[in-house]
């Protein structure tokens, strides 16, 4: 490949990560706990332009299930309306049975790794926390495409 095609690649690529970067800007410093709704304009802005330029689902294609391990009242249900907000389709919200874990961690099914890492931004949820789905990741959330379990780490602030 000779530098000018090599130039011209990386020039494009960088288009494509600048224009993922500013779809995803507003909603991409939000954590799930500022009470701001995601809703509407993460659903519209561009979904389909992530779909076909990185493989990503539409939220209404992504079934969420959240768990809560952290011993936080009302944890998950937050998180669910937040992500339900923001158009997935979501499971009822469970509590880990036990004891509570440190760390957050989202699980995905093949497949669904991308929407996994998307999920996890839009709750606060560092991305090396995104991980393949285990045989037994905690709770019994069956038909989840990407199962979300709260840990200690999540902070627990207002209702949103």
């Amino acid at each position: 490949m000779n530098a000018a095609a090599l130039a011209g690649a990386l020039l494009i690529m960088g288009f494509l990560l600048l224009g993922a970067q500013s779809a995803l800007g507003s909603v991409w410093d939000r954590g799930l706990w500022n009470g701001e709704k995601v809703g509407d304009e993460f659903a519209a802005a561009d979904s389909a332009e992530f779909e076909d330029t990185f493989g990503l689902r539409s939220p209404a294609e992504v079934v969420i299930g959240v768990g809560n391990a952290s011993g936080i009242d009302g944890l998950a249900r937050r998180a669910t309306e937040r992500l339900t907000g923001g158009g997935y389709g979501a499971i009822d919200p469970q509590n880990k049975q036990g004891e509570s874990i440190e760390e957050s961690a989202v699980y995905y099914i093949d497949g669904f790794k991308l929407d996994a890492i998307r999920v996890a931004s839009l709750l606060g949820i560092d991305e090396s926390k995104v991980r393949p789905m285990p045989e037994s990741p905690g709770v019994n959330i069956d038909g989840a495409d990407v199962i979300v379990l709260l840990g200690l780490d999540i902070e627990s602030e207002p209702e949103a």
